[in-house]
């Protein structure tokens, strides 16, 4: 099927990543990890939300202005409004390098998030409750990326880049568990690797092939259902956006890119549109959390203005 794509905020990211949609405010958040920004699409023009001293690789909602954040190793209840925040947890078994990676909730509002790792295996897939405890879901990961649930909240999608593979899991919703892992689409490697991921509401798997340029739909029973070409090879993850959520965003990057490269692709980095005639689900959002061990108002050193 033919899709027209439309970029919607050319800011040249150098890792644009974790598009979401925010319904409250009627807007598309998306990150630039190296960066450290939070952007804020409306429809009409991109916004620098925040920016941060660390890199900000995941995002999720929760209740009021309040969302929660993957910065560096740390995962930080923030005040998007005022700046405020405090860190919920870190992550302490990291080496030179290592950070968060990617993440999202599951329908009952837990906050899953993966690590990246320059060690082979050498990240994992954490679960964080709304009571704070924090859990390892899956090791011997090396770069934690797409993640989603099928509607029903019984299967549990998972991309580990390296891998080249989605895998899926039997999710068990009452207690917050994968099992039963297993290939749901192997890539060869010809068309990109497998980035960010999202499932929409009849339960389609929607793909970023990251140095493909290109997002992939696959039906629930692992057949291709569609292709949608981008004017980029690194697109990096989708999301569903929009009053009617029926608008697919997709962002991209533009790390370790020559002169030649900006040449040949001048929207690298841009956040992109397209209506492909799906409809996605409104993210989940965080639970109402527990307070910490030890809260932490966030300085200068983490924080900084727009």
């Amino acid at each position: 099927m033919s899709v027209d794509v439309e970029v919607v905020a050319d800011v040249h990211a150098v890792l644009g990543e974790g598009p979401l949609w925010d319904a409250q405010r009627g807007r598309l958040l998306w990150l630039d990890i190296d960066a450290g920004a939070l952007h804020g699409f409306d429809g009409r023009e991109d916004h620098l939300v925040r920016r941060f001293a660390a890199p900000l690789a995941a995002a999720c909602l929760a209740g009021g202005d309040r969302m929660l954040l993957g910065i560096g190793l740390d995962v930080v209840e923030a005040e998007i409004r005022d700046g405020g925040g405090h860190a919920l947890r870190r992550i302490a078994r990291a080496g030179a390098g290592d950070r968060i990676n990617d993440g999202t909730c599951d329908p009952r509002g837990r906050f899953f998030f993966g690590t990246l790792s320059a060690r082979t295996g050498g990240a994992a897939l954490y679960r964080l409750d709304p009571d704070g405890g924090l859990t390892s879901v899956l090791e011997g990961t090396t770069i934690s990326n797409g993640l989603d649930w099928s509607p029903d909240g019984a299967s549990m999608y998972f991309v580990d880049t390296p891998t080249r593979t989605i895998d899926v899991y039997d999710y068990d919703l009452a207690t917050g568990t994968a099992s039963a892992r297993r290939p749901f689409v192997r890539f060869d490697g010809e068309g990109g690797n497998p980035d960010g991921l999202t499932v929409d509401a009849e339960g389609r798997v929607w793909v970023a092939m990251c140095h493909g340029g290109a997002v992939r739909c696959y039906e629930a029973s692992g057949t291709l259902a569609d292709v949608i070409a981008f004017p980029v090879k690194k697109v990096t993850s989708v999301a569903f956006g929009g009053p009617a959520l029926d608008e697919l965003y997709v962002t991209s990057g533009s790390w370790a890119f020559t002169p030649r490269d900006w040449q040949e692709q001048p929207h690298a980095g841009a956040l992109f549109r397209c209506r492909p005639g799906a409809t996605g689900r409104p993210p989940h959002r965080f639970g109402a959390a527990g307070e910490p061990d030890a809260p932490t108002r966030l300085g200068a050193e983490l924080w900084q203005n727009p």
